[in-house]
């Protein structure tokens, strides 16, 4: 098919959201706190108070400020929010339904600390944590550091380890997961930058746009987070909706993003779209397959324009090779066998 023909099949099918990336975030300084966790919350009632302890319960030396940004919630979330808001150290914002990229984004918008945590509302912190975080960040002065995390299926918790290591490690910021939770950043990394509302798998963002910037990323082996399997959350429920294209929706902004940004076009660049090119199309796989080969229409077409046809070699060769030649049966057995 045309590209003109994927682009109209896909609209219909789940029409591209209008969001963007760029944000004049205010970074109140001199900074009041060392941390700065946000947290959304939408119809978490069964959650909320277990996350908001964990985090107003954590032991440390350093200062902290949570913004708890309840989303339009319809349950009694804002209720329990509110209890919260006789702490000091909380801020509560009530605003209309937005996404989480639209809450997390309130809350970047007066940015009062050195580093920012992201902390889902049907998540936690494990014990320890903010001092884990701060204490990696401030010895290597770090942009970014990440720990290990619990993840918790019903009553049943196993453990999900970054690193074989016992002691911090500096990486490159390309081998972190890609999840914005688990993490500290260095607030000034989200001084101009926001997750793009009205898509889903906006965390993208990290990988396109934000590790780019980053010049220290470290890894600690502590266990600072505790990951629910939420099974009405977006992970689970996302390959049986039409909106699971966002998923090429939001490859297609950041790429055009990373321009704006005068970000190179190089070997490091095309390896990491090659990854994500193999990530969207299994979280379309359960699609039509008229919707699966307008994907690779429109991929094939961008990656072209990005990518000259004597490009550096990458270890998703063949998966080069089908995009330049739109050679979808090869995609296919590609993302099959990988």
């Amino acid at each position: 098919m045309s590209a003109e023909d994927a682009e109209r099949f896909l609209q219909a099918f789940s029409p591209r959201p209008s969001g963007g990336c760029f944000a004049e975030n205010r970074l109140k300084k001199p900074f009041r706190y060392d941390l700065q966790i946000i947290v959304p919350a939408y119809n978490v009632e069964k959650y909320l108070r277990e996350c908001m302890d964990s985090v107003l319960g954590q032991k440390t030396s350093y200062s902290y400020k949570v913004v708890l940004i309840d989303d339009g919630s319809t349950d009694s979330t804002p209720r329990i929010a509110d209890e919260y808001a006789e702490d000091p150290r909380v801020t509560v914002i009530h605003q209309e339904n937005r996404g989480i990229s639209g809450a997390r984004n309130t809350g970047l918008k007066e940015i009062e600390a050195e580093y920012i945590a992201f902390l889902d509302s049907d998540d936690a912190l494990s014990d320890g944590a903010v001092q884990y975080w701060m204490d990696v960040a401030g010895k290597y002065d770090a942009d970014i550091v990440e720990g290990s995390y619990y993840f918790l299926s019903g009553a049943l918790l196993t453990k999900h380890p970054c690193m074989e290591e016992r002691e911090p490690r500096m990486c490159p910021a390309g081998n972190l997961s890609g999840f914005p939770w688990l993490k500290v950043f260095r607030s000034e990394i989200f001084q101009n930058l926001c997750f793009p509302e009205g898509f889903w798998f906006e965390d993208t963002i990290n990988v396109f746009l934000i590790y780019p910037a980053v010049k220290k990323a470290c890894r600690i082996p502590e266990f600072v987070y505790i990951y629910r399997d939420n099974l009405s959350g977006i992970t689970r429920s996302a390959p049986c909706k039409p909106k699971c294209i966002d998923t090429y929706w939001v490859t297609e902004l950041l790429a055009s993003e990373r321009d704006r940004l005068h970000l190179p076009h190089d070997p490091k660049y095309q390896d990491m779209f090659l990854r994500q090119v193999l990530i969207n199309a299994k979280r379309i796989k359960k699609t039509p397959k008229n919707v699966q080969k307008s994907v690779f229409c429109l991929t094939c077409g961008l990656f072209c324009r990005l990518f000259d046809a004597e490009s550096a070699p990458s270890a998703n060769g063949p998966l080069k090779k089908a995009l330049e030649q739109r050679d979808f049966g090869a995609y296919m057995l590609y993302v099959i066998t990988h």
